[in-house]
């Protein structure tokens, strides 16, 4: 499969355009707000039909969560049924917005495990071990300002267990370097599910 790395989200989101196996891509430059023009001035707009996905887990509530525009996530080779993806970028103050109206979501029990350690990664310890708790639509938003970034969704969602719907709320927010545009970390990772179908 041939991505593009988004440097926005080191290993965490990434956007197909061909599903044929290729070599890997090299990562390129690093984000940076510091090479850009004095005076961009603008808004520019676009809509991407690539393959997108975010999946991450947050170790408080120990869930596993996966939102993609395509209905297979990223587990599988991608559709054509994908939404849209659409871009914001008020150039004059370095914001960026990227958003798409009904995003696909999947959250996943990883209580006692990590599934980027588990052999075959992710999908195979999804495939192996079944540890779905609700999947269904969300509203996915982006936004990137000054020197931080989160990426939001949000939703109802079905219990896997036919019992009913959950409300979920998947965040991951990130920071870099005013300075230098050096990526400092994450700072919020966050994953809920009320009520949590396992209690």
């Amino acid at each position: 499969m041939r991505c593009l790395r988004l440097a926005l989200l080191p290993l965490l989101l990434v956007a197909c355009t061909e599903q044929a196996p290729v070599a890997p891509i090299e990562d390129g430059p690093a984000f940076n707000f510091s090479n850009g023009p004095d005076n961009p001035g603008g808004v520019f707009r676009s809509t991407l039909d690539d393959w997108w996905w975010v999946a991450f887990g947050d170790v408080d509530t120990h869930l596993f969560a996966i939102y993609s525009n395509d209905p297979e996530g990223f587990c599988g080779p991608g559709t054509s049924e994908k939404q849209p993806v659409h871009f914001q970028v008020a150039a004059d103050e370095w914001n960026v917005v990227i958003h798409s109206e009904d995003w696909y979501a999947w959250v996943y029990d990883e209580t006692g495990v990590n599934p980027w350690a588990y052999p075959g990664g992710p999908c195979a310890w999804i495939a192996d071990t079944d540890p779905l708790l609700a999947s269904g639509r969300v509203q996915f938003k982006s936004v990137w300002a000054g020197n931080k970034g989160d990426w939001n969704a949000n939703g109802t969602l079905d219990r896997a267990d036919g019992l009913g719907t959950v409300q979920a709320r998947l965040r991951i927010s990130e920071e870099w370097s005013r300075k230098t545009g050096e990526w400092l970390g994450y700072t919020d990772w966050v994953v809920v599910l009320g009520p949590d179908p396992r209690n």
